[in-house]
């Protein structure tokens, strides 16, 4: 009898917790209902006050995202140029300065889309903000048009089987002439370069251009030299103690 009045108990108190759980989901959608209008309007008035006279941007529908409301704010010149205006806590915020002005999300944007043309273990690097460019270069950016512009690097991890200058200058200048068949134009490589018979042991070397063929650069790497002052290439150690 005692078991049984527990197992009544227990299937109670599940089918109250049931009851309470689809209660409370039918309250936060009605309080949705109730909500959404209201903040819509605040959010596109907020928009209409702050940006909409810069005659640049279209105001997208309103969704909401975990406690978030947001609206989209989208460049009439680029679909992936755009900024949120945030309804939390009964405050209005926005990205615009990240998003827009910076390009968080257009130079995001561009880095995925470069990134389709690489291989694993390569990556680009966007070292600025949009708002850092000239206006000449910027136009291009949010163009997509990268042809005659240098606003990115790239970085390569190659695994060396032979620690050598000869085979490590090689394996550089290979993937350069590799990356201008791709018709990519990065500023600057930066290259990881690791031995495979020893893997902690690897060098990082940044500032490589695409007319790099000078292989002495690479002898004195190997041998902890320092460089010339003439030359932008930089290089470090990886794994060592300090």
């Amino acid at each position: 009898m005692k078991k049984q009045n527990k197992l009544v108990l227990e299937r109670s108190i599940f089918l109250l917790f049931v009851i309470v759980s689809f209660g409370l989901i039918i309250v936060n959608e009605k309080k949705d209902l109730i909500l959404l209008p209201k903040i819509d309007k605040q959010l596109t008035d907020y928009y209409n006050n702050k940006y909409k006279k810069q005659n640049l941007f279209e105001l997208k529908n309103i969704k909401k995202e975990n406690d978030y409301y947001l609206k989209k704010v989208v460049s009439i010149n680029n679909k992936n140029h755009f900024f949120y205006i945030k309804y939390h806590n009964k405050k209005i915020t926005d990205t615009y300065k990240l998003d827009y002005i910076e390009g968080h999300s257009l130079l995001s944007s561009n880095k995925k889309n470069l990134e389709k043309k690489l291989n694993p273990k390569e990556e680009i690097i966007i070292n600025k903000t949009l708002d850092k460019y000239t206006d000449t270069v910027k136009e291009k950016i949010i163009k997509e048009d990268f042809s005659n512009i240098k606003f990115y690097n790239i970085k390569k991890e190659l695994i060396i089987s032979s620690w050598d200058s000869n085979k490590i200058y090689n394996e550089i200048t290979t993937f350069i002439e590799t990356i201008k068949n791709k018709n990519l134009n990065p500023k600057y490589y930066e290259f990881i370069i690791i031995d495979k018979n020893e893997l902690t042991k690897s060098i990082d070397i940044t500032n490589i251009d695409e007319d790099f063929n000078d292989k002495t650069i690479i002898d004195l790497i190997l041998d902890k030299k320092e460089l010339p002052n003439n030359i932008t290439i930089k290089y470090k150690y990886l794994n060592e103690e300090e």
